[in-house]
């Protein structure tokens, strides 16, 4: 015969869960309480040999310049048709006429008015003081020339352009395909 299986999950037997009074553990403690700081070794190492090396060349093989016209339209192409703009309704605009207002007067009106008189000094006295004259002798005159700086120049080098890295593209001319003439 068959067995049956019961696989419903087993509910516990109180409605309401358990309290949970435990506190956490005291975390234990670090395994160095002092801090420690130690100066790295001062070893003088010496530098490796300097040698140039130049960068590598690649030579890359370019494709020959090719032009080529673009090709033909599938479908003939439109023909251009120019359409002017309507004209107006009327004949042509009202003239306008702007010419300045001019005076009615030619001569303008006489100004017969006078400045304003200057206000009083504040003070009325004048006091009037002389410069002490004291004399200070002058120093020696001394004709020194500037200071002239020796400043050292590289000599001139003039050195040749470099090579390109790739090989220039040929030179191709095409000339245009000549009319056909009738035989």
């Amino acid at each position: 015969g068959l067995l049956a299986f019961s696989t419903a999950p087993l509910l516990p037997v109180l409605v309401e869960p358990e309290l949970n009074a435990s506190s956490p553990l005291v975390p234990e403690p670090p395994p160095l309480l002092l801090a420690t700081a130690t100066v790295p070794e001062l070893v003088c190492v010496p530098s490796p040999p300097r040698t140039p090396t130049r960068p590598p060349v690649v030579a890359a093989l370019l494709p020959a310049a090719a032009v080529n016209a673009p090709p033909e339209p599938l479908v003939p192409l439109p023909t251009a048709t120019l359409t002017p703009p309507p004209r107006p309704p009327v004949a042509a605009p009202d003239p306008i006429d702007t010419a300045p207002l001019l005076p009615v007067d030619e001569l303008p009106e006489l100004n017969t008015r006078r400045p304003l008189a200057p206000a009083a000094p504040p003070f009325a006295a004048r006091i009037a003081t002389i410069p002490l004259l004291v004399c200070v002798p002058s120093p020696d005159s001394a004709q020194t020339p500037p200071p002239v700086r020796t400043a050292l120049r590289p000599d001139r080098k003039l050195a040749p352009a470099p090579a390109p890295l790739v090989p220039l593209p040929a030179l191709i001319v095409t000339p245009p395909p000549r009319p056909p003439v009738a035989a």
